[in-house]
């Protein structure tokens, strides 16, 4: 509740003077903050199967990074952020094939959009169809600390309920239009039955 992250993200000019968030959207211009908590419950799988609890998802791999070469605290790093998502996949197993849905960051500031963008293209471009891309941002703003529990919630929702949820205020893709993009931000609500490991 201290105030200096909201000082911090007004000094570096992060906060959107509007009344909606924009992620990745090319007309996006910052964020605001929201108040809020997430809460997991944790087990080891093995456990949580012998003990007939009720398994919404498994976690299979985690990375956590930060490249320290950015041009400032708030400009993304490319080759850190590749390798955050490599080192997740290589952790759970799978390749980027086997990705059906990713629940982005979407920080909804041009700049840091654009590179997540291209860290998504460049680690999926292979594939043979496009990648849905998810974000809960524009519906909620910014819930700093707990921005990625929410963000784990939101997917775990969205695999119970076999609905990827669009991403509210985004219209036209911080992109350019003379490149193709390798996955696709998710502008409906669509029905989405992801896959299960082993029929699971």
């Amino acid at each position: 509740l201290a105030p200096n992250i909201v000082i911090c993200n007004r000094k570096l000019g992060l906060f959107t003077a509007e009344d909606s968030v924009k992620p990745f959207d090319i007309n996006a211009n910052g964020h605001f903050f929201s108040d809020g908590i997430g809460l997991v419950l944790l087990k080891r799988f093995a456990d949580a199967r012998s003990d007939n609890d009720n398994i919404i998802g498994l976690i299979k791999g985690i990375s956590v990074h930060h490249g320290g070469q950015g041009a400032f605290m708030a400009a993304p790093q490319f080759n850190a952020q590749v390798d955050v998502v490599n080192t997740a996949m290589s952790q759970a197993g799978i390749e980027a094939g086997e990705v059906d849905y990713i629940e982005a960051q979407g920080a909804a500031n041009t700049l840091a959009d654009s590179v997540e963008l291209k860290v998504y293209d460049t680690i999926f471009k292979d594939r043979h169809n496009k990648i849905p891309i998810g974000c809960i941002k524009g519906h909620t703003g910014h819930f700093a600390g707990a921005s990625g529990i929410i963000s784990l919630i939101k997917a775990l929702f969205s695999m119970h309920d076999n609905k990827i949820v669009k991403v509210k205020n985004y219209f036209n893709l911080n992109w350019s239009d003379d490149e193709a993009f390798a996955c696709r931000i998710v502008d409906k609500d669509e029905f989405w039955q992801p896959k299960y490991s082993g029929g699971k």
